[in-house]
């Protein structure tokens, strides 16, 4: 009868450790590198750090991340879907913002605006850091048609 007894409580240390290990995991990378990393293109990643309420007018909530790329990694152009503040914290980045190339060496910051385009590459040998201040919209109520 003493054996059941050993192997459940062989179980529920084990159930511990496991627990204890993957808290661990979350502790430690969450002091590290914030939310979960969203891989967008290969060697392009963007990681959510916060997203906090916002008292300017027109903007809702500002979301703060980084995007990680690897030596000779790029994104496509796209079109910016809010205004933004961006500033390169390591590394050199290439970027070219509505038509105009320019080098962005670690402290250079720069805006995008709404429906601006942008391309960004890190042509250079070490890991590069755009950190992303992202000003979000208000949501527009619905506007409802009257019928005189």
């Amino acid at each position: 009868m003493s054996q059941p007894h050993k192997t459940e409580d062989l179980a529920r240390r084990d159930l511990l450790r496991l627990g204890l290990a993957g808290a661990s995991v979350l502790v430690l990378g969450s002091v590290h590198t914030g939310h979960a990393g969203e891989m967008q293109m290969p060697g392009v990643e963007r990681k959510v750090l916060k997203e906090v309420d916002s008292n300017i007018p027109g903007y809702a909530k500002i979301r703060v991340r980084d995007v990680i790329f690897q030596p000779d990694s790029s994104t496509p152009m796209m079109t910016m879907e809010n205004d933004m503040v961006c500033e390169t914290t390591e590394g050199t980045l290439e970027a070219t913002k509505d038509g105009q190339t320019f080098a962005a060496p670690k402290g250079t910051m720069w805006t995008c605006r709404k429906g601006g385009t942008e391309l960004t590459a890190n042509t250079g040998q070490t890991v590069a850091i755009m950190h992303v201040i992202d000003l979000l919209p208000a949501l527009k109520a619905p506007t409802v048609s009257k019928l005189h």
